[in-house]
């Protein structure tokens, strides 16, 4: 579902793009090992906090790491519609 993903290593920030499915909400999660995903970075992303409106097709959203994730060698992401 996530299209684009870029990181900032100075601000330990990530930047997600996935396509606009009409969903009111979306939740952002992040995990180590592609088991454990109960790490929310954000669980309460609406389409008015695109930060490209602009884009028709997709919402962009920065969010920050959890601090006890900096320095991990791999982090998988993804996004799931929200309830």
């Amino acid at each position: 579902m996530i299209s684009e993903i870029s990181f900032n290593s100075e601000t330990n920030e990530v930047t997600l793009t996935w396509p606009k499915t009409g969903a009111a909400s979306f939740i952002a999660k992040v995990s180590e090992d592609l088991e454990d995903w109960s790490v929310d970075l954000d669980d309460g992303i609406t389409p008015d906090l695109d930060e490209k409106p602009e884009d028709v097709l997709n919402i962009t959203i920065t969010l920050p790491l959890p601090e006890d994730l900096e320095g991990s060698p791999k982090l998988f992401f993804r996004v799931e519609e929200g309830a």
